[in-house]
């Protein structure tokens, strides 16, 4: 096999090392990982004396760049997956502390998901896959047009979308809730 050839493959897997590894590990590694393999690339090109043949040179040049640029992209990925999880935290925490929960409607298809807070407010188990019944059922009967129109509202995409209303508990208790909502700008 041409010495390219072998810088070729061997850059290939080396990419998906890097890939694997941007999905596992810390930042800290995904660069470690990265220079190792930019480094191994680089030995391998000396020791197979590649310098000397143009095609092998530039197969070099585009293992480099290959690997440069995927190794970039995947440090800023696993940066920003790490802040987003740590967004999340953050999050779920001030949501516990303040009682306050957020909610996803899909106005189209009608799915909905929620925080953990969210299902602890309606009392339903955590995890639990949430519906526009699974709320109705907590609101009485006679806040049911009101919940009917914020649905309404939310597929009409309103800017912002404000209500109070009650929620019925299985026990009889009363909760009163305050929801604000906004519609998502990426769907």
């Amino acid at each position: 096999m041409a010495a390219h050839h072998r810088d070729i493959a061997a850059t290939v897997i080396y990419l998906t090392l890097l890939l694997m590894a941007a999905n596992v590990f810390t930042i800290r590694i995904v660069v470690g990982v990265y220079l190792v393999c930019m480094a191994t690339i680089v030995v391998m090109f000396f020791v197979d004396a590649g310098y000397q043949d143009w095609d092998t040179f530039t197969s070099f040049v585009r293992c480099l760049t290959a690997l440069s640029a995927i190794g970039f992209l995947a440090t800023r990925a696993k940066q920003a997956a790490d802040n987003l999880h740590l967004h999340q935290i953050y999050l779920t925490g001030a949501q516990r502390l303040s009682h306050t929960g957020s909610v996803n409607f899909s106005a189209m298809t009608e799915l909905m998901s929620w925080s953990g807070e969210s299902a602890r407010i309606f009392e339903y188990p955590v995890g639990m896959p949430v519906s526009k019944a699974m709320v109705l059922a907590r609101t009485p009967v006679e806040d049911h047009v009101q919940v009917h129109d914020v649905f309404a509202r939310a597929a009409r995409r309103e800017p912002q979308i404000e209500i109070r209303h009650r929620l019925l508990m299985p026990d009889g208790r009363i909760k009163h809730v305050h929801m604000i909502a906004t519609p998502d700008r990426y769907h």
